[in-house]
């Protein structure tokens, strides 16, 4: 058994993939496997990392259709033999020699889950991007760590899969597995492990790199499965929050579909699309909202819908004035 899987989904990351596995090859820890899957890739992807397969043997192809993301992860995951898991995109880098801190950490502790910090280079930040941070030299329940983070600082713990190192056989026992969608994937896969996990702890350290892809699925055009996305997610992490009695914050949730119809005013697309907005979600699923601007305008989207819909439109207009006022002072 190797100690860690690396699991790399790999679409069109022709410009990016190289800096990815330069960086996982860079680490100290023997007994390790890297596993990249090409999600039907058509640009030169596959050849890389075909190049990189033949050179290093503990990487391994898995080649596969088009069918997203998260499909990728998860027969990553399936392929995987390591003791723990490590998720990575292919445009982003760890950083050297991180895998046995990791590993170390994971193991004396016996851990599920391990948080740690990321930066985003050129970002202006400086330093590690999350701030609000429980920092504790004691694991605990996965539960109370992520009631009491949320407690504390109002928002959802480490949302991206790729800032946490997973114990492999918890997520398989427990029947962790990502739903096949595109957007917050993420939020409901770690809700879930929380809830389940014994042992979790934080290391207060910068392990990841993280760079924005240009074709990145949280900057594409709106479109009906887009929407569709928004409201199975955010009715699945309702029933989470029903099930589990944790008040998960849920404002990404509602800003991206408040977003969404904003988004199809200033595309013109509303006459056509108005049709998949499910006006009846916010009766149907109850959201927990921290945010004062998004408890003021989810009365409006429960129950007086059409109200909420010209607000998107407002706000629509708004955005419009205020791009043409910054246009014209430049």
């Amino acid at each position: 058994m190797y100690k860690v899987s690396i699991i790399v989904p790999v679409y069109n990351s022709e410009k990016y993939i190289e800096s990815c596995l330069n960086s996982l090859l860079r680490q100290n820890i023997d007994c390790y496997e890297i596993i990249v899957v090409n999600d039907g890739s058509d640009d030169k992807s596959l050849n890389i990392l075909k190049q990189y397969s033949e050179k290093f043997s503990l990487i391994k192809v898995i080649d596969q259709e088009n069918t997203g993301q998260s499909i990728a992860r998860n027969n990553g995951l399936k392929a995987a033999s390591g003791q723990y898991v490590q998720f990575v995109d292919s445009d982003d880098t760890i950083e050297p020699d991180c895998l046995k801190i990791l590993y170390e950490a994971s193991s004396a502790n016996n851990l599920d889950i391990l948080d740690f910090n990321y930066c985003i280079p050129g970002s202006g930040y400086n330093g590690p991007y999350v701030k609000e941070t429980i920092i504790s030299d004691q694991s605990c329940y996965g539960k109370d760590y992520l009631v009491q983070y949320i407690n504390q600082f109002k928002k959802i713990p480490f949302p991206p899969v790729w800032s946490h190192f997973y114990r492999r056989q918890f997520l398989i026992e427990n029947n962790i597995w990502f739903l096949g969608y595109n957007y917050f994937e993420d939020f409901l896969f770690n809700a879930n492990a929380y809830f389940k996990a014994t042992r979790v702890l934080y290391l207060d350290k910068c392990i990841y790199y993280y760079s924005p892809a240009e074709n990145s699925t949280t900057k594409s055009s709106i479109n009906p499965k887009k929407i569709h996305e928004f409201e199975f997610m955010s009715a699945e992490m309702s029933r989470f929050v029903e099930e589990s009695c944790i008040k998960m914050p849920m404002d990404r949730f509602f800003s991206a579909y408040k977003n969404a119809m904003v988004q199809t005013f200033k595309d013109g697309l509303w006459e056509e699309y108005k049709i998949y907005f499910d006006r009846n979600l916010f009766r149907k699923t109850k959201f927990y909202l921290y945010k004062p601007e998004n408890k003021l305008v989810y009365g409006l989207s429960k129950n007086h819908f059409w109200i909420f819909v010209m607000y998107c439109r407002v706000a629509n207009i708004k955005r419009a004035i205020l791009k043409k006022e910054i246009k014209s002072k430049i």
